[in-house]
């Protein structure tokens, strides 16, 4: 699980950075992919993409909460959710 959610993460980490694009292919070559997208960046459509991730993350907890009998992977899905609610106020408050 570890595995596939870094791979998962990588996959869509890749075109969402502009100016602070990471080198995915370091040691093999240094070169980094600019996407037009970003998912923080306003003057490359973050603001799109914030609602993208908020959608993605409400599905995310639904789905855990959902499908997951234990009550601690509910527990811990609603303290992941309050946290990024809490870092996107903060985030707003404070970048924007």
């Amino acid at each position: 699980a570890l595995s596939v959610s870094v791979l998962l993460h990588c996959l869509l980490d890749f075109p969402v950075h502009h100016d602070d694009a990471h080198r995915h292919f370091l040691p093999i070559i240094h070169w980094r992919f600019e996407s037009p997208v970003s998912y923080w960046d306003p003057r490359h459509y973050g603001q799109y993409m914030v609602f993208v991730e908020m959608v993605m993350m409400a599905v995310s907890f639904i789905f855990i909460v959902c499908k997951r009998p234990e009550k601690t992977a509910k527990i811990i899905a609603s303290i992941l959710l309050m946290v990024n609610i809490g870092f996107y106020i903060f985030a707003r408050l404070y970048w924007a």
